[in-house]
């Protein structure tokens, strides 16, 4: 899959990963909000990647409903009850 950012740059990313030659998969919040769209998109949800990615109230409503999803676990880990990783 190729990620694109403008019309001329093209970035290599796989899932929630960003590939960075001579250093492998880096995670960045850009590619996490874009997976998470991805998934969300595959429940049903229309929702878009600037949506998720400018608006934190929807991001953690769709981690709520689909964050179980494994894929999910790391990104919606701050949303999701079940989570230690939960904000005071």
């Amino acid at each position: 899959m190729v990620c694109t950012l403008s019309a001329q740059a093209k970035i290599k990313c796989e899932g929630r990963f960003q590939i960075v030659k001579g250093h492998g998969k880096i995670s960045l919040p850009y590619f996490e909000d874009n997976y998470l769209a991805k998934i969300a998109r595959t429940y049903g949800q229309k929702v878009s990647n600037n949506a998720i990615r400018y608006n934190p109230n929807l991001k953690a409503e769709v981690c709520r409903q689909v964050g179980y999803d494994y894929r999910l676990t790391n990104i919606c880990a701050d949303h999701r009850p079940d989570s230690d990783r939960r904000p005071f």
